[in-house]
């Protein structure tokens, strides 16, 4: 789940044979990013954490436009994609999500190939990158057993990263996200000894990219929030939400996570107003059902835990007006959830 839905974005983006025939062009591919490439770079991730997708499309398409053989570039365009896909719970643009990832990863290649110390771990950690967000997709809209494989990929990149130069703070966010999350969700595998528990180690590397990271500090502490949800640590996590919210006012994903921390402490009057809050943007920005699905979902079980039933009737009414006119993906996608709200009206 994730906050607003992305407006249409007019400025045509180069495909990916393009891309890369300007790439071998201009120069020699490149990696690691100079003082004015990290300005820019953190500027657009400051856009996508306040929910201006367009301008940080804008962004990353000058980032490419000024260094065509520079891999983050193509990286950070397809990030920039992916997050405005979320956002609106489509995935209308994934061929050019898809074309900017290759992108990234053959500028990555032959950057690994002449490149050694640092700029070499920046060629692996784009590698990386590039897998895992392959595996992010593939988790919201294609295969799980898919999304392990490009997840242990990517691990496997940034392992090389740090061979390279165990410094580069950046690469303990990918490989903790692993770490952790390979072993949370791995199950009764991991406790016959078939899956090792690195879960305490994926802690401490996230922890570890949230403070020294180059470019993935803010991503790192968005990460540990639902590490803090996985071991029920529900104040820490909202008091890293509350802090980004301070930071960043208009971005309304890390309200999901700070209604779903008060709900787990057992604060539902608080996670109602929260969820309410939601549902309104939502309805002020139609289009985005999947969500508006979530909003009356908690709502319902918020307002049913504070034995409010006339909240619940006004909830599950609410989603009558519009459970008739979902799509089937829709219907699929969300089908517990609309038996809930249906059984609750009853």
């Amino acid at each position: 789940m994730k906050s607003a839905v992305a407006t249409t974005v007019t400025q045509l983006l180069l495909g990916a044979a393009a891309i890369l025939a300007l790439a071998g062009a201009v120069g020699a591919a490149q990696a690691q990013p100079d003082s004015a490439q990290i300005v820019r770079i953190l500027a657009l991730q400051d856009q996508l954490y306040r929910d201006r997708f367009v301008a940080a499309e804008s962004l990353a398409a000058d980032f490419t436009t000024a260094y065509p053989d520079h891999a983050l570039g193509y990286l950070f365009k397809a990030i920039t994609l992916v997050s405005a896909m979320y956002d609106a719970e489509e995935s209308s643009r994934a061929d050019h999500f898809h074309a900017l990832l290759d992108s990234a990863q053959a500028l990555a290649i032959d950057a690994v190939k002449t490149a050694s110390g640092t700029e070499r771990a920046w060629a692996f950690l784009v590698l990386g990158h590039v897998e895992s967000y392959r595996a992010v997709w593939e988790v919201r809209f294609g295969s799980r057993l898919s999304a392990a494989r490009k997840g242990r990929a990517g691990a496997a990149h940034y392992r090389r990263g740090l061979a390279a130069d165990s410094t580069l703070g950046d690469l303990y966010f990918g490989l903790g996200l692993y770490h952790y999350w390979k072993s949370a969700k791995a199950g009764v595998l991991r406790w016959i000894g078939l899956v090792a528990d690195d879960k305490e180690r994926g802690y401490a590397q996230l922890q570890r990219a949230a403070a020294h990271s180059t470019i993935s500090q803010q991503a790192a502490g968005s990460a540990l929030i639902w590490v803090h949800f996985d071991r029920n640590e529900w104040d820490s996590a909202i008091i890293l939400c509350n802090e980004l919210l301070e930071r960043y006012p208009e971005n309304h994903s890390f309200l999901w996570p700070l209604a779903k921390a008060h709900a787990g402490a057992e604060r539902f009057a608080e996670a109602a107003a929260i969820y309410a809050r939601l549902r309104s943007h939502y309805a002020d920005n139609p289009g985005n059902y999947h969500n508006l699905i979530e909003c009356d979902y908690h709502l319902a079980r918020c307002y049913d835990r504070l034995d409010r039933p006339e909240a619940l009737a006004r909830a599950t009414d609410q989603a009558a007006g519009y459970l008739d006119h979902l799509s089937t993906d829709i219907r699929d996608r969300q089908s517990e959830r609309i038996r809930y709200l249906s059984e609750a009206e009853d």
